[in-house]
């Protein structure tokens, strides 16, 4: 599901679930769906310490793929600027 997925590319998501790590965060691809997280580390700026003030269920939001493990089946996305994500 995530072959259609290179690292950098940047997507319209829907946020389908937070929790105190991050955000849940489902988008489409080429008629292919798959879910992927946003850690609270990249969901912007500085230090997110209350993740809910940041993202809702259901918010659409713009991430960048950051990891696609096609083996493991994980999705790892980020709402950062595209300068920050660079650095790391």
């Amino acid at each position: 599901v995530f072959e259609p997925l290179i690292g950098g590319e940047q997507i319209t998501g829907t946020v389908k679930s937070v929790a105190s790590f991050g955000a849940f965060v489902e988008v489409e691809v080429d008629g292919q769906v798959a879910r992927g997280l946003v850690h609270k580390s990249r969901l912007g700026n500085g230090f997110i310490e209350d993740v809910y003030s940041v993202v809702s269920e259901g918010d659409e939001v713009q991430v960048t793929v950051w990891d696609v493990d096609m083996d493991g089946g994980k999705l790892g996305l980020s709402m950062r600027p595209e300068e920050e994500d660079e650095e790391e």
